[in-house]
């Protein structure tokens, strides 16, 4: 199995594996530092607690404690089908899947509603009573708390309500507003206004699940697959690794000279090269290293999640 494979942690939306960026640190754009390096200790359950996303929702509940589950719904999978998700769930770590198993034939339509108090000064309102709305109109209402009304405190705000194409065509609300203001039996009134529409597809996705083992086991497996060791270190080396360690802020050297006029510290360029020799262990990115990473190290009998930014134009690493 590819290492890109394995650690993919991807939310709920994905569109591929993202950058792990956990240290806050902005792996993308223009850096401000010509170095900058953060190590903070770490255990077996903290680098699996890092790398992925605890997930207590529907359907990775269902899916979790049956094996499988399917979900129809008008959004983006939680796990885009030819994807793996890994995620914890109650000390677990598991890998889900999807398929897409069907699509409506029909599209669905989400209108945007706004239910207001009628202005006391509309001497018109030309109100249809709730019992006389269509069933579809009434039962889309009723979901949303709207079969009795008995104050205006009641209203004032806006729901989505979602419609078919046959179930429009019953509609006296959508698409267009035949009827601006509803009259429930208590006498209140309310003005409808239909604010914003969109159209959607549901689709039915099949989610499995299949169990990693435990957090334990699985961030023993990540520091046998991925550590490497910081050792033989000079005084100089030691003294950036600590304060990479010790200070909240690590070892940062800014941006306070040129390109033309900056050289990197022999202790800091060959801290850089210990760190661009070991892509390979490399959490992300994978391969092509561009000065940035997360990293597994072991210094002094202590692993430590390592973070590097670096601008990789000043460094100079062994061939």
């Amino acid at each position: 199995m590819k290492r890109r494979d394995y650690l993919c942690s991807i939310t709920f939306v994905l569109s591929g594996c993202t950058e792990l960026n956990n240290s806050g640190a902005d792996t993308r754009g223009e850096l401000d530092s010509w170095f900058w390096l953060q190590m903070e200790s770490v255990n077996a359950v903290g680098i699996v607690e890092r790398l992925y996303p605890r997930i207590d929702r529907e359907p990775i509940k269902r899916v979790i404690s049956e094996g499988n589950a399917t979900d129809t719904t008008t959004r983006s999978p939680l796990v885009e089908p030819g994807s793996t998700l890994r995620s914890r769930y109650n000390g677990t770590v598991y890998a889900l899947q999807s398929e897409k198993v069907r699509s409506s034939d029909g599209s669905y339509t989400t209108f945007t509603i706004e239910i207001n108090p009628v202005d006391e000064q509309d001497e018109n309102p030309n109100p249809i009573k709730y019992e006389d709305l269509s069933s579809v109109d009434r039962n889309k209402l009723a979901s949303e708390g709207f079969e009795s009304v008995t104050s205006e405190a009641d209203l004032g705000y806006g729901i989505q309500l979602k419609y078919t194409p046959d179930q429009q065509n019953q509609s006296v609300l959508v698409p267009t507003l035949q009827k601006s203001v509803i009259e429930w039996e208590s006498g209140v009134r309310g003005e409808l206004t239909v604010v914003d529409s969109r159209e959607l597809q549901e689709t039915t996705y099949r989610y499995t699940a299949e169990s990693l083992g435990e957090l334990n086991e699985v961030g023993e497996t990540m520091k046998n697959r991925y550590v490497f060791k910081l050792d033989n270190l000079t005084q100089r080396q030691q003294q950036i690794i600590q304060q990479a360690i010790e200070s909240p802020n690590g070892f940062e050297i800014e941006k306070e000279q040129s390109e033309e006029t900056y050289t990197p510290s022999e202790a800091v360029n060959r801290i850089y090269g210990r760190f661009a020799s070991h892509t390979d262990k490399a959490l992300e990115p994978e391969g092509n290293f561009q000065g940035y990473g997360e990293f597994l190290v072991k210094y002094q009998s202590q692993v430590y999640w390592a973070t590097l930014r670096s601008d990789r134009t000043v460094f100079q690493t062994e061939k």
